[in-house]
Formats: C-alpha cells, sequence, structure tokens
C-alpha cells in the first residue's frame, strides 16, 4: 500500500506540458535538500574553461496518492489533452502541407536537425545506457567474497547484492544447467562433464491465433530457479485489427497440479500450455509450454503483458507445469529475494479514447492472477509524482511482489511514468525515471533575428519503496542533476543511498525570421560534470561531492562498504577513490590516471579490483582490456596487471551477467566478438589466457554460434560455457576439453572431437 510522505521535487520550472499538467496536479517543481549546500562537501576542482553549473534545492513536496480511480482518469485526460495540443501546434508551426520551414544558412548558423542531433548525443544518455551495466559490484555482494572464503561447489549468476537473484538466460544448480535458447525453447542440460546431455526441453509459445483471428507473439526474457521452481519470464504482444488488448490463457490455474491442469486442457486453446511430455526410449523429455489467448479486451494501455510461467523442475528431466500469472506492460527488470519475485513493467498508454472512465480496467494497469480475472490496481496504490510532464503521464511503471510458492500477488503498486535503472537491496527496491528539461531566455533581437537562449539538461528522478514481508510501500522520492548510466551507480550502506550521476548541458539558442519563414538552433557549447550524492532514507542529500572530473563522463561505479571507486573517461582517465565513512561528508582520496577505462568493475578478493574494459587511442576505442587494481590503500589505489585483449566488442561491456568471475579459481570468461575467452590471474603472474587443451577452438563463433550470448560458469571439477547453440565443457583444473554438445538445430553440421577424450559432437560450419 503507497504511503504518502515528504518529496523534493525537480530543481527547474518546466514549460508547455507541464504548465498544462499543472491546473490538473497542483504540483510545483524544485529541488532535493542537500545538508551542504550547492558546493557539496568537497570540490575536487575544475579544468579552465569548464563552468559547472550550480545545484538548486527547495522545500519538499508531498507525493501525491490517488484518492480514486476517477483523479487517475482526469490526469490521464489533461495529459492526453496536454498532448494533442502540443501535437496540433506542432503540425501548424510546420504548415498545412506538412513541410518545415526553409532553415538558415547551415554554415552560419547550424540546421535544426542538427542542432536536434547534437542535443540528443549530448545531453540524454545513449541508448545503449539504458541497458548497461559498466558497473560496480557492492561490499557485499556475493561476487565480492574474499578469495579464502569457503568455496561454492557451482557458480551463480553474477549479480549486485548477495542474497538478491537477478534473472539472466543461464541458470544452474550445480547437477543441472538451464538454457533459454533463442527465445523459442528451454533446454535442461546435466552438468555432468564430459557425459553432459540434453534432459528435457519445454519448447515456448511464439506466435499463436486464436479462434477469433487475435495473434499473440511471445519473447521470453529470463529464468529463475528457486527451490525445485522453474521461473520463466516472458512478454507477450497482442494484437487485432480494431482491438487494443486482449487477454491471454495462463496455463495451469495457481494450485493445480500438472495433472488436475491437463483435465482442462480441452477447455483452452491447443497452444495451452498443460500438455503431458513427449517422452520415447532415446529422446529427451519435451513438453509444451505455458501460454495462450482468449477474447480480446479493449484498453487504453499497450498491448504487452509480461508472463511469470512456473514449471515444476524437482525432476529436471521430467518438468510440469504448476501455474502462470501476469501482469500488465512489457517487461523491464526483476528481482528474486527469499523466494518473493520482484517484477516490474512498463505500460503505455497508446490509445486514451479506449478509456472508460467507469472501467479502471481500461486505463490501469491490472495483474492476473487466474486464467481470465483482470485486478486493476487499486487507486490508492497510484502513484504521481510531482513535477512530471505530459509524456511521463503517457506510461506507468507497475511493480508486485510474486510468491513462488503460491503463484499469489502479494502486493502492487503503480507509478506514473516510465522506469528507467533500478536498484534494489534488503531494504528496499529504488527506481529511476529521468527527464529532459529545457529553460528559455526572454526572446531578444539580433541582426535580422529574433533569438531565444536554451539550455538543456537532464534531471533524475529517483524513488524509494521500502520492502516488508510481502509488501511494498512507497517511501519517498527524490530529484537530483543529470542522469544514471546503469544500475551500479546505485548502492546502498548503512541505510543511506549512494549515487553517482552524470550532468551533461548544453547551450544553444532558437533564431527565428518569420519574414523569410527561417527557423534555426545555434549549438553554442556543452558543460559535462559528475557528482556524487549521499542520501538518507527519507532521500534527503545530507553529502555530496559535486564538479567532479569536470568535462569527463561516468563510465563504471563499484561501491565497497565505506570506499567507492568511480571510472571517468575521455582521454587520460581516472580511477576515483572516494571515502564514504562520513556519509555527510565524502571525499576523493585518489585519482589514478591511466589510459583506456574500464567499463565494469568487479571485486576479485581482499584488496583487489578487476576492471573490464577499452584501450583508448585519440579519443576512439581501439579495443578491449582486462586490468587488476590494487586497492588495499585507497589513497594509492594502483594498476598492477593489464592484459590487452585482441576484439572490438563484447557483451560485458553492457551487461554484468555476461562477464563470468571466479575469484576462488582465478578464472575471468568474457564474450568477445563472437566468440568467448577464458583467463587467468594470480599476483605473482598477472593475466594469462586459461590452458585449454583445444587452444580455445571450440569456443569460437563455428561452435558457439552467431549472436550466441555465451556464459561461463563451473560446476564441480568442470567448467563450462553454454551458448545459444551449444555447450561446452572442460576441466576446472587443466583445461581439458571434454565435450562439444549441440542442443539446437544448426546447419550442417561437421565432426569434432579430442584424441585425448574420444568425445565427439558437431559444429557448425
Amino acid at each position: 500500500m503507497i504511503r504518502p510522505v515528504a518529496f523534493p521535487a525537480l530543481p527547474a520550472l518546466q514549460k508547455g506540458l507541464a504548465a498544462a499538467l499543472a491546473l490538473a496536479l497542483a504540483a510545483t517543481l524544485g529541488g532535493c535538500s542537500t545538508a551542504d549546500g550547492p558546493g557539496g562537501s568537497n570540490d575536487p576542482g575544475q579544468e579552465p574553461g569548464q563552468t559547472a553549473p550550480t545545484s538548486e534545492f527547495a522545500p519538499v513536496e508531498e507525493v501525491h496518492a490517488a484518492s480514486d480511480y476517477d483523479e487517475v482518469y482526469h490526469i490521464l485526460d489533461s495529459a492526453n489533452a496536454a498532448m494533442q495540443a502540443e501535437q496540433a501546434a506542432w503540425e501548424s508551426d510546420r504548415g498545412t502541407d506538412g513541410a518545415a520551414p526553409e532553415s538558415a544558412d547551415a554554415t552560419s548558423i547550424g540546421s535544426a536537425n542538427a542542432a536536434a542531433s547534437k542535443n540528443e548525443s549530448a545531453s540524454e544518455p545513449e541508448a545503449e545506457m539504458q541497458s548497461e551495466t559498466a558497473a560496480s559490484v557492492s561490499v557485499d555482494a556475493a561476487t565480492g567474497a574474499a578469495a579464502d572464503a569457503e568455496a561454492p561447489d557451482h557458480s551463480d549468476t553474477n549479480v549486485q547484492v548477495e542474497g538478491i537473484d537477478e534473472g539472466d538466460i543461464v541458470k544452474t544448480d550445480g547437477e543441472y544447467l538451464y538454457r533459454l535458447s533463442a527465445g523459442q525453447d528451454v533446454v535442461i542440460l546435466s552438468a555432468d562433464g564430459a557425459d553432459s546431455a540434453e534432459v528435457a526441453r519445454i519448447s515456448l509459445p511464439f506466435e499463436t491465433t486464436s479462434d477469433d483471428g487475435t495473434v499473440s507473439s511471445s519473447w521470453p526474457a529470463a529464468l529463475y530457479l528457486y527451490d525445485g521452481k522453474l521461473v520463466v519470464v516472458r512478454t507477450v504482444n497482442y494484437w487485432k485489427e480494431g482491438q487494443h488488448r486482449v487477454m491471454p490463457i495462463l496455463g495451469a490455474e495457481v494450485g493445480k497440479t500438472a495433472a488436475a491442469a491437463e483435465e482442462g486442457k480441452a477447455e483452452a486453446n491447443s497452444a495451452d500450455a498443460t500438455a503431458e511430455p513427449e517422452e520415447t526410449a532415446d529422446e529427451p523429455v519435451r513438453i509444451t509450454g505455458m501460454g495462450s489467448v482468449t477474447e480480446p479486451h479493449g484498453s487504453a494501455l499497450s498491448t504487452s503483458r509480461t508472463l511469470i510461467d512456473v514449471y515444476d523442475v524437482s525432476d529436471p528431466a521430467s518438468p510440469a507445469a504448476l501455474y502462470s500469472v501476469a501482469q500488465d506492460g512489457a517487461y523491464h527488470d526483476s528481482r528474486l529475494m527469499d523466494g518473493s519475485l520482484t517484477l516490474l513493467t512498463n505500460s503505455y498508454v497508446w490509445d486514451f479514447d479506449a478509456a472508460k472512465a467507469d472501467d479502471p480496467a481500461t486505463y490501469v494497469p491490472c495483474t492476473y492472477d487466474d486464467q481470465e480475472k483482470a485486478t486493476p490496481v487499486a487507486a490508492e496504490d497510484v502513484c504521481i509524482l510531482p513535477g512530471k510532464d505530459a509524456y511521463e503521464h503517457e506510461s506507468y511503471t507497475t511493480v508486485s511482489l510474486i510468491d513462488l510458492a503460491s503463484g499469489a500477488f502479494s502486493d502492487s503498486l503503480t507509478m506514473l511514468g516510465e522506469a528507467e535503472q533500478i536498484y534494489m537491496s534488503p531494504n528496499a527496491l529504488y527506481v529511476t525515471q529521468s527527464a529532459w528539461e529545457e529553460t528559455e531566455s526572454e526572446p531578444y533581437e539580433e541582426s535580422v533575428y529574433t533569438a531565444t537562449d536554451i539550455e538543456s539538461s537532464t534531471s533524475t528522478t529517483i524513488t524509494r519503496l521500502p520492502l516488508g514481508d510481502g509488501t511494498i510501500d512507497l517511501g519517498a522520492s527524490c530529484t537530483l542533476p543529470g542522469y544514471l548510466r546503469n544500475q551500479f551507480n546505485m548502492d546502498e550502506y548503512d541505510g543511506n543511498l549512494r549515487v553517482a550521476l552524470n550532468d551533461s548541458r548544453t547551450k544553444g539558442r532558437q533564431l527565428e525570421d518569420p519574414s523569410h519563414g527561417v527557423s534555426s538552433y545555434e549549438y553554442l557549447e556543452e558543460t559535462q560534470v559528475n557528482a556524487l550524492y549521499v542520501l538518507d532514507e527519507s532521500m534527503e542529500t545530507i553529502g555530496s561531492i559535486e564538479d567532479m572530473a569536470p568535462g569527463e563522463e561516468i563510465k563504471s561505479v563499484r561501491f565497497d562498504g565505506a570506499t567507492g571507486y568511480v571510472v571517468t573517461f575521455k582521454q587520460i582517465d581516472p580511477l576515483f577513490a572516494i571515502d564514504l565513512s562520513d556519509p555527510q561528508n565524502p571525499a576523493v582520496l585518489s585519482a589514478l590516471k591511466i589510459p583506456g577505462f574500464s567499463s565494469y568493475l568487479h571485486p576479485f578478493g581482499e584488496g583487489r579490483l578487476l576492471g573490464f574494459g577499452q584501450t583508448v587511442e585519440d579519443d576512439a576505442a581501439t579495443g578491449l582490456k582486462l586490468s587488476m587494481f590494487d586497492t588495499s590503500d585507497p589513497t594509492d589505489v594502483r594498476e598492477i596487471a593489464q592484459l590487452p585483449i585482441d576484439g572490438d566488442y563484447s557483451d560485458g561491456l553492457y551487461d554484468h551477467k555476461a562477464v563470468f568471475v571466479s575469484v576462488e579459481h582465478g578464472i575471468i570468461g568474457v564474450p568477445v566478438d563472437e566468440g568467448y575467452q577464458l583467463f587467468t590471474y594470480t599476483d605473482a603472474d598477472g593475466f594469462a589466457p586459461f590452458p585449454l587443451s583445444d587452444g580455445g577452438d571450440a569456443l569460437d563463433a563455428q561452435t558457439l554460434g552467431s549472436h550466441a550470448q555465451p556464459r561461463g560458469l563451473f560446476s564441480g571439477d568442470d567448467l563450462y560455457v553454454c551458448s545459444d547453440w551449444t555447450l561446452v565443457a572442460y576441466g576446472l583444473a587443466d583445461g581439458e576439453l571434454l565435450t562439444v554438445l549441440p542442443f539446437k538445430d544448426q546447419p550442417e553440421p561437421t565432426a569434432y572431437g579430442s584424441e585425448e577424450t574420444g568425445q565427439a559432437s558437431a559444429i557448425v560450419e
């Protein structure tokens, strides 16, 4: 349930659409309050010619929780009206024929299109930023355990916080591997070294058409394993001419056994998920995955739904469907803690004309805990954050807690606005939403033009959602200047949130000459600074470092207890060590300057920090590299080893779950271009390629497959690389090739074997 609390609002008054919504929301705009004021407690200094923006702070405001559905409807109605008004004004400005007015000479003033492109690249995070996880790992993360800790018998997904699992495309319990293969199947493989084999397969629905012509397409996003259950998270999109939304049949009802679900199969679509396993003496078990559709259900929201399909894999060779639940919206992210799945989805208001004021299910996101029942999120659990414009009120972020033991929704809430980055601690979920802001001067005359100065920037609202025993509440929100690169820019420690932001601001001016139909934008300058804030549980700023590394961009962050590490990029790229032991007075301890930068940081035992990133020449990335930093003395951080990697791209630059790190075994694995590479590290010898008996031939693109998203892991005495196409196993101690096991149909395989092991399998030509 939402509990209203104080809200420090946005720092700058927005124009246009925000003004239209001000009447509906009666909300003003402000900023986060801070203990140290605009300058922060420490200032690392600025380079000549750099101008740092000044933070603005204002009194706090109260979060607006809807009193009833009517209020939600009228807010959406106001947002829709504002959007339509802006669209009409834009079309009017372009002329009745839809053509843009003639622009002035691009060499003297610059075209509006070029300026818009410049604004987008200079101020907004790159598209990849949304998914980048070039990141940090908290000191309490499982992967940050000291090397002398008790070694686990198998590796787990590379997660941010110990005890909080993250969905991925490969999961293992140490005995079996579960691979989400190309969005079509979940392949279950025995992790048995040379004798590894496929034991079962769940064929997931891809595209189906119901009797009434409704089409549904499904794309799985993530897997979880918990207490003998396999969880498949997938988004289903529905469409049919003249319809806005349809409802799925969600497989077996909650609490039904697989056998009981099979009894009701005749009443459902032939693609329902309760089919008995198909099995022969020579083939692994195959079952049909859950998911189908029923009659369309009209709604103003986007026609996407995220399904949570749960299977019993207590006997992995014979998986059985248990239940499926769902909520509106496309899958955004999720976390699993103590058997409770936290699910976040984003919904969009596509067609407000389809909303019916007396039917909340047509304009408020719903959850689905059986085959047909749609339950709108309660009105008092709809949160409207102050200072949001019409664009942000054209979308929802819905957060639900699902008890995997029963399949029941423990709690749900939804916020107007689209979620971006999330961070979850054992105590709270933090959700970010960024906003593009512009401020304009009064028009003035220059030559034949009417000029208006424009300053553009990005701000980020962070909302704290406290977690209880099966509950999620609205705690507090704060808006800060800048944007987050990824989830690891946030970290909770001793009840305080530490957050690092890039703050890029652009100045330009709009030049108008109506008599000649000229309208053009002139780019003037960009200011890039960075900041680190410490926020208490009420999301008040209690400490900060602002104007950090002027002109540089944050590339990765790691928080390690009372110390934070921030990597920025320009040319000679610093690794900052920051003392956070006094949250009200954070201080920079050191700044190691080295060529290139780390996009991903990972603890590697006591006093060691692993970096994976890129080499740089003349401001351009030229390749990949591994770095090891000695952090035993944060006032004197040193790079003690590095290894250039022959390759141009790696998923590990943007997805931390693609990076395999085993501190206890001294092994690092990363995708490189279309293949996969394994390395070892010791303080004595530094980095070295892992000694594989086949020289790594089985880890090339020909074997693993194109765009195959390989994952590295270990179980017992064996080392595995599992891709969309193939499972490759090596001996963990000696690198001996044990098997190459294709499990996806591939064209024209050719024999591939090892004289030493006698194992044979196939690779793709």
